[in-house]
């Protein structure tokens, strides 16, 4: 029975592994023992912990000293609410608890109450009349149950070395209880709250994030912008008083965090600029050079990174995760992870060795962090360009025997590829791009003439021509130009065959005259009686 419940679950996890990949990955990790743990050993100020009560009180001290226990509130806050909707006006109905239940993940573990997700989820039906009634008293009274309040407290490696406590970030696994309750207030808050906000608001609202708003920005041509976090957008500035006022709201904001006891990282706090610009180069061009920045306009960077962009919303989105073409690192450690194409200096300035024709569309983005005025991004575009050029490899006048194969071969450079057509007179012989070969078998009186070739593409058009003449017997004179007669043509026909005849019956009746003459001037030497 249990292993036969065992293969259920595991295709149960299987067959929805596509609608819930994190539930996958959580039981793969759990098979393969590699969820990250906390080692045998953990150092704090030098100071190296092996017992598990040490390890936890040094966490717990850790943890405890992010948080202002002391804090004095201000008295003068205004009576006037911001919003006429106020908490004790929330009434639940039984239908939202069935509601947010279905949100909560089942695969996640119980909390410190014992109660596991999908025994509400399950059971939310029958549970929803007695949590209704527990959630309403709790808005009526305005009081939260301890139970509710007690949490697990889990500490999540950040970055860095396992063993160093400070590299470790707590996590509250909170009642799911209260995590329902929460959810229920939620969505009756959530439709009011939009009404407030402004349309421009991208943070923190559904479907929407810094990346929308970045893209959003870059469509409307704005060249600077400028964000309180590099993970929230707070709002973009295009010109120098923009940024002024941006700057003068984050003073306010940091003024507001010390007045109510607020933790504010000012590291976090810095600006980032977009910019973007286009540089057009012809295929295979030599030593493209893409410059970040203006350098006479910025003070010294700190780290400069170059990223290849065929996707530029997921590079924006992904941004370091991605693995650099080249980067300058504390401003003197250069690595160029593809040098057989990209070369880098110690300014940053990035080198195509070679404009490739793959690079047509594709977008730089060269990221670079400032030391006083945080990040800034540049956005580079490659256009490869070039007009048509046309070459056809044969002379200017070819002439060909009645009856074979005419082959004309046209070549052209251009990118993007040009259109190459084949034409005599009115007449397209050919319209193709990737061969300008053209071949006319059996090959008449009629197929001589100009033939032109042309290349086109968006940026211009070129014309070579050749002239064609059909020689009538191989190896012969070339015949009569378009416009003789056909009796014309059967009649010099006719004299090209007999001629040979003619010649040879000429000169026996040349000999024959010489001899007759001869005979009479000397009759001697025709005598057989002479001695």
């Amino acid at each position: 029975m249990i292993c036969f419940k065992r293969t259920a679950y595991m295709k149960d996890i299987s067959d929805n592994s596509s609608f819930q990949p994190k539930r996958f990955w959580n039981f793969l990790n759990r098979l393969t023992n590699r969820r990250p743990s906390i080692p045998d050993s953990v150092t704090i100020d030098d100071k190296v912990l092996t017992t598990p009560c040490t390890k936890a009180e040094a966490f717990n001290h850790y943890f405890a000293s992010g948080f202002n226990t002391g804090t004095v509130l201000p008295t003068d806050i205004g009576t006037t609410p911001y919003s006429l909707i106020n908490i004790n006006e929330i009434i639940l109905d039984q239908k939202d608890v069935p509601n947010a239940s279905l949100k909560l993940d089942p695969s996640k573990s119980p909390r410190p109450d014992f109660i596991h997700p999908n025994i509400l989820k399950k059971c939310a039906s029958e549970l929803a009349p007695s949590l209704c009634a527990l959630f309403d008293l709790s808005l009526r009274l305005g009081k939260l149950s301890l139970d509710w309040k007690r949490s697990n407290v889990v500490p999540v490696l950040k970055k860095g070395d396992k063993s160093v406590i400070f590299n470790y970030r707590p996590i509250s696994l909170l009642s799911v209880v209260s995590k329902l309750r929460e959810r229920c207030i939620l969505d009756k808050l959530i439709p009011k709250l939009l009404e407030l906000l402004s349309l421009k608001q991208q943070g923190f609202v559904p479907r929407k994030s810094c990346v929308t708003h970045l893209l959003r920005t870059l469509n409307d041509g704005t060249a600077i912008a400028l964000f309180a976090d590099d993970a929230k957008c707070y709002r973009s500035a295009n010109d120098p008083s923009g940024c002024t006022n941006f700057q003068h709201d984050i003073n306010k904001l940091y003024d507001w965090s010390l007045r109510w006891g607020l933790a504010y990282n000012l590291d976090k706090c810095v600006g980032s600029s977009v910019s973007k610009y286009q540089i057009v180069a012809t295929p295979f061009q030599e030593n493209v050079k893409l410059h970040c920045t203006p350098p006479s306009s910025l003070p010294g960077f700190r780290d400069l990174s170059w990223f290849l962009c065929p996707d530029l919303k997921l590079c924006l989105s992904s941004k370091e995760k991605e693995q650099p073409i080249a980067e300058i690192t504390n401003k003197t450690s250069v690595r160029v992870h593809f040098s057989q194409i990209f070369q880098i200096d110690i300014n940053g300035t990035l080198t195509i060795d070679w404009a490739l024709p793959a690079f047509d569309g594709i977008a730089f983005l060269c990221w670079v962090h400032f030391h006083s005025i945080g990040k800034r991004k540049t956005i580079i575009h490659l256009k490869i360009r070039e007009s048509p050029r046309v070459e056809i490899k044969s002379p200017e006048t070819v002439y060909v025997p009645e009856g074979t194969n005419l082959s004309l071969v046209c070549l052209a450079v251009g990118w993007p590829r040009p259109q190459l057509t084949w034409t005599r007179g009115d007449e397209v012989l050919l319209n193709q791009t990737s061969n300008g070969t053209y071949i006319q078998q059996n090959v008449t009186l009629e197929d001589g003439g100009i033939y032109t070739c042309s290349a086109k593409n968006q940026f211009g058009i070129e014309y070579r021509s050749v002239k064609v003449i059909v020689l009538g017997i191989p190896g012969s004179a070339p015949s009569p130009p378009p416009g003789e007669s056909k009796e014309e043509v059967s009649f010099a026909r006719a004299v090209l065959k007999v001629l040979p005849l003619i010649i040879t019956l000429l000169f026996i009746f040349l000999v024959i005259i010489i001899l007759l003459v001869i005979k009479i001037k000397r009759p001697d030497l025709f005598d057989q009686n002479r001695v």
